[in-house]
């Protein structure tokens, strides 16, 4: 082995290769078995076919916490819910305190049409066993009210027969009311009872036009068949008829 080749030996193989070179000094045969001796490099191959897929790895330990990310958009609201069930009474809550008086108010002005309202007095017995009795004359005021008609009188019937009956009754107009009915009472007496009593009777008539209005009172038979009594109508102290517009 030359000097020359010697150099190329260690340039390439290092200390090691120089070492080795010493111990087989003589034939380059020698040295090319015991030392890395470089050759000219070559034209890469081709690439080899993909390798399969491994094993999946184990799992990696869970790396540390992101940061917050920025806030998002809002999302679309949601259906409005169902009512909830109603909640339990409460508890009286404490007394307020008191508070201020108000101002004085307007004083008020009643609306209302003036009361229209006669009393009508007489005296001295009437003793007929019919027909009319008193009359008198009212001022009705309006079409849409109504007439109350009220009577008070000592009334008596007596009868020689085994009973008897006499009516006395109310005529408006010259006429009986007959909406919504009929003003009268009917008394009914056993013979041989001569009783002068107190009695009040009393009604409304509805449909009477406005203007004067002749208010009668009447005697004359029931009208449940019995036998006309012997009337007598005001003994013994005034009569009087109550008539109101209504």
């Amino acid at each position: 082995m030359t000097f020359a080749t010697l150099c190329l030996l260690v340039a390439a193989c290092g200390t090691s290769c120089l070492t080795r070179a010493h111990a087989y000094e003589g034939t380059e045969e020698n040295a090319n078995e015991h030392c890395c001796i470089p050759g000219v490099p070559c034209i890469p191959g081709r690439d080899g076919k993909p390798g399969r897929p491994g094993n999946t790895g184990p799992r990696g330990p869970m790396g540390a916490p992101g940061r917050p990310g920025a806030i998002g958009d809002d999302g679309v609201p949601g259906r409005p819910g169902n009512n909830g069930n109603p909640g339990s009474k409460g508890n009286p809550g404490p007394q307020g305190p008191k508070g201020e008086s108000g101002e004085k108010g307007i004083s008020g002005v009643c609306q209302c049409p003036s009361r229209n309202i006669q009393q009508y007095v007489w005296t001295g017995g009437d003793g007929r066993d019919a027909g009319r009795i008193h009359e008198v004359t009212f001022t009705k005021q309006r079409t849409n009210s109504s007439l109350r008609v009220s009577v008070t009188s000592n009334l008596r019937i007596l009868t020689q027969k085994s009973q008897g009956c006499s009516r006395w009754y109310i005529e408006i107009n010259n006429s009986e009311c007959k909406t919504p009915a009929t003003i009268a009472v009917q008394i009914f007496q056993l013979a041989d009872q001569n009783r002068h009593s107190p009695h009040t009777f009393e009604g409304m008539c509805d449909r009477v036009d406005a203007g004067d209005v002749r208010v009668g009172l009447y005697v004359g038979s029931c009208t449940d068949g019995n036998p006309r009594g012997d009337a007598y109508t005001g003994y013994g102290g005034p009569s009087r008829m109550i008539i109101e517009e209504i």
